[in-house]
């Protein structure tokens, strides 16, 4: 799946962010991301984003959000963690798939 950067007017950007699901909620997500220079991770605080994740080869709905948090995660890959403040929750159905195939061990890429 794919995570891109938006601008203030809700235009898309250039920029797609590849990430890991670190932790979910109907309001909220969390994905952790490589990032090797601390000052371009404060710079994602407030940019609002776009995500899609994948199960399989399926894509569940997209969702959009604003990037509250950016913290240090595993310092020696220079891992950050990224949370999200969605704009409206995950839907039951996409919620339930999510829980089902994370609670299964596969590991969400978006």
């Amino acid at each position: 799946s794919r995570n891109i950067l938006m601008d203030p007017f809700g235009n898309m950007g250039k920029r797609n962010i590849n990430g890991e699901l670190l932790d979910i909620s109907k309001q909220g997500l969390a994905f952790t991301i490589r990032i090797t220079n601390l000052d371009n991770a404060r710079l994602l605080l407030g940019r609002y984003i776009m995500t899609t994740i994948l199960l399989g080869d399926e894509e569940l709905p997209q969702l959009n959000g604003v990037i509250v948090g950016v913290r240090l995660h595993e310092s020696r890959k220079k891992d950050f963690s990224v949370h999200v403040r969605l704009n409206e929750k995950i839907d039951d159905a996409s919620f339930k798939r999510i829980l089902l195939a994370s609670a299964g061990g596969k590991r969400l890429t978006f």
